[in-house]
């Protein structure tokens, strides 16, 4: 009773003349322990004290943003920049949170505010840079949250922190792949370090992003792991190259590193990509991860012995090319007609790609035209017209570009890198252009999904000849079975085939189950469908239930 009365007596001293004002107002998990004490005890005393003036507060925060701001339709794009500015600590700053606040209570409104803004920002940079290709613009990543320091608590303890936990240096062969953690402060996030000394040494030097969870010590390091994507290299060799990989799978190599190079990491874990880079411009590459959120997430680093590296946010990235700074070229050439954006015009540029995507959104085959649209898109006669108004024309030169878009913009779900034609098809296109061509996909998707599927079904056809029938069933019953033991595109020529030749098909089945031995097993009981389903049929089932 009586330390509960002195940490009482210490907390009024401590925050006269307003301790119950100060107790509704600071945050528990950044107090010590002491403090969290007396604010638990003082809160069990004055608790009615407390909750008005918390009611006083959370009135006088609301007020806030709507006197800052007095005019509705701005009110919005405010909100909006406030929050994202500074998301990690936006409770701890006023205005920020009176903003939070206002979102929290006119959700629909602020939604409606901010797509409105989206699109004014995607339409100006149209109006900027419709003539350039969309493969020239390199964005600024001033704006981009960073982390700011490596998180001692999920650390290897056996390292050397210092420089308030922005540097970290692994005293001689201390543990095994000693790892460094550092905690994304968005979705979308910027890791900046430097290394200050790399020796020849044993082990290996690892940077980039990691699933939470990654193991602080006895890992194989960073891109070499299994959900772990970056960059490696063998400090113990002075012949290999730094490597570029994704869960153990090399995807490039970069140059050695060496003692002053800056290495970056800008992840989007929404969109699913890390972008990893030497020296900013020198080298880079962009791997895709698993889309998720921040907190799935972590930057992690591994260290050589001897290396020391110190995190850096308080620099922009180099706006500039390579050639204009007088740094020496390596593997990536920095591209002559490079179009570096400011800030603003990054904003733009991001802005104008999600209507692009939003024009691409599919959520599945049938309800594709239903689905998000943006404002931007187009009739797509431009892109008819580009392809001298013949429609296999515009669609084969359409799908030549489409893997290169669907990569540029990180909607890929699967399937190879975009090859080097596929690029080149892309880079020779305005961006106006690109926006025709996607629009014109928009409306013609379906169109373009059955003049594919009439393709394949008449190529399986003239390949198979008497035999299509047969060999189609044979390959649906088998991938039904085992779909990993025959490949995707052989069964969806076999269904493409089915549909269009859906006559043959039925007499093929038909005489196939009235034979002594079927040669597609345990077919379901009153099947029709295209292929046949095994066992049970979803169609008959219906029916039957609905008599």
């Amino acid at each position: 009773m009586e330390v509960n009365r002195a940490l009482r007596s210490w907390f009024q001293k401590k925050y006269s003349p307003f301790p119950s004002q100060m107790c509704s107002k600071l945050i528990p998990e950044r107090q010590m322990d002491g403090v969290k004490e007396a604010m638990d005890l003082w809160k069990t005393e004055y608790g009615n004290e407390v909750a008005r003036c918390k009611s006083q507060n959370d009135v006088a925060i609301a007020s806030l943003f709507t006197t800052m701001y007095p005019i509705d339709h701005e009110r919005p794009l405010a909100a909006h920049l406030l929050v994202s500015t500074s998301p990690s600590i936006n409770n701890t700053i006023p205005l920020a949170a009176s903003a939070l606040k206002w979102i929290e209570a006119r959700r629909e409104l602020y939604k409606a505010g901010v797509e409105q803004w989206e699109l004014r920002s995607a339409r100006q940079f149209l109006f900027l840079y419709g003539r350039h290709n969309l493969c020239e613009f390199k964005p600024a990543h001033q704006n981009v949250y960073c982390a700011q320091v490596f998180n001692r608590s999920t650390s290897n303890t056996e390292l050397a922190y210092s420089n308030n936990d922005m540097s970290v240096q692994r005293p001689g062969s201390a543990s095994c792949y000693p790892a460094a953690f550092a905690d994304l402060t968005n979705d979308r996030c910027m890791f900046r370090v430097r290394i200050d000394e790399a020796p020849r040494s044993s082990n290996w030097l690892t940077f980039g992003v990691a699933k939470r969870g990654m193991a602080n010590s006895s890992s194989d390091g960073v891109g070499r792991t299994a959900n772990t994507w970056g960059l490696s290299d063998d400090r113990s060799s002075t012949s290999s190259r730094t490597s570029v990989s994704s869960s153990g799978t090399e995807l490039a190599q970069f140059r050695k590193l060496q003692q002053g190079d800056v290495l970056t990491a800008i992840v989007d874990v929404r969109e699913g990509w890390v972008e990893v880079s030497i020296n900013e411009n020198e080298a880079s590459h962009a791997i895709p991860i698993p889309p998720g959120t921040s907190d799935e997430y972590v930057f992690a680093m591994t260290f050589a012995n001897d290396h020391r590296v110190t995190i850096i946010s308080d620099t922009s990235m180099a706006m500039m090319p390579l050639s204009a700074t007088g740094a020496t070229k390596s593997m990536m050439e920095v591209n002559d007609g490079t179009i570096y954006l400011n800030s603003d015009h990054s904003c733009m540029w991001n802005n104008f790609k999600k209507q692009l995507k939003l024009i691409l959104t599919e959520n599945d085959e049938d309800s594709f035209m239903t689905a998000a649209n943006s404002e931007m898109i187009t009739d797509g006669s431009a892109w008819l017209k580009y392809c001298e108004s013949s429609r296999s024309l515009a669609r084969d030169r359409l799908e030549r570009i489409l893997p290169a878009v669907e990569s540029l913009l990180h909607i890929r779900k699967q399937g190879p890198t975009p090859s080097e034609a596929e690029q080149a098809a892309l880079r020779s296109l305005s961006v106006n252009m690109v926006l025709e061509a996607m629009s014109w996909y928009r409306h013609n998707r379906d169109q373009i999904y059955q003049d594919r599927k009439g393709e394949m079904a008449m190529n399986f056809s003239l390949i198979h000849g008497d035999s299509a029938p047969f060999v189609a069933a044979m390959t649906a019953a088998q991938s039904k079975i085992s779909a990993s033991s025959v490949a995707q595109d052989e069964v969806q020529a076999a269904t493409a085939y089915m549909h269009f030749f859906s006559e043959e098909m039925q007499e093929w089945y038909d005489i196939d189950a009235t034979s002594d031995d079927p040669l597609v097993e345990n077919v379901a009981k009153g099947c029709r469908c295209l292929p046949r389903h095994l066992r049970t049929c979803g169609v008959v089932a219906s029916k039957r239930s609905g008599r």
